[in-house]
């Protein structure tokens, strides 16, 4: 049996290691790095007894695989379809045939087109309270946002920060903000600091 998985994240590679050693030829295909590789630092996943970066703890994983027996590859999938009692799974650069397909290809998290937030996610920006909120104890932390997820992550945050305070970016907030958190309603221009975030 061939089991081809889209997708090179922890889900994608523990989805490889399981279907490896349950005797599948296994197949992984991934466009690119994934989220886990922009984390500077991960000190909250099992096994890991030392902080460790994203990108270290995906070659990790990736390696573990590898040594197991699967393949990886590098392309992007543009579509799935049945194929004589299997799969056929296009590829931009190569068609692939497979008895079962895995997606495990994560999300695509929404992001401002502000300056500075490429340049410092990871490092100050962050898509997720519940992940990242450890790292913020004791300190001033920005929501950006205006809506119900906005409220989830204050609430998230709230017992690890200092201050939380929302940035609307110019929307009126659709849900009732705790008057503890300031709420800052203009345009955010840029994020700026020198090593991370400072304002």
């Amino acid at each position: 049996m061939h089991v081809l998985i889209i997708g090179a994240g922890p889900a994608g590679v523990s989805a490889a290691l399981y279907a490896r050693r349950g005797g599948a030829d296994v197949t992984v295909v991934a466009k690119g790095a994934g989220a886990l590789r922009t984390a500077t630092c991960v000190e909250n996943y099992y096994g890991i007894e030392d902080p460790v970066t994203g990108a270290e703890l995906a070659r990790r994983g990736i390696a573990g695989a590898r040594r197991l027996g699967v393949v990886f590859v590098t392309d992007e999938v543009l579509g799935v379809r049945g194929d004589e009692g299997g799969f056929a799974v296009d590829g931009k650069t190569t068609r692939y045939r497979c008895d079962a397909v895995i997606l495990a290809t994560g999300a695509v998290r929404g992001t401002l087109s502000v300056p500075g937030i490429r340049e410092f996610t990871g490092r100050g920006v962050s898509s997720c309270a519940v992940c990242d909120a450890f790292f913020y104890r004791g300190k001033t932390v920005a929501v950006v946002g205006a809506g119900a997820y906005a409220l989830h992550e204050i609430r998230v945050l709230q017992p690890h920060a200092a201050r939380v305070i929302l940035l609307t970016n110019g929307a009126e907030p659709t849900v009732g903000i705790p008057p503890e958190v300031d709420v800052y309603p203009a345009q955010i221009a840029r994020i700026e600091g020198e090593r991370s975030v400072s304002r």
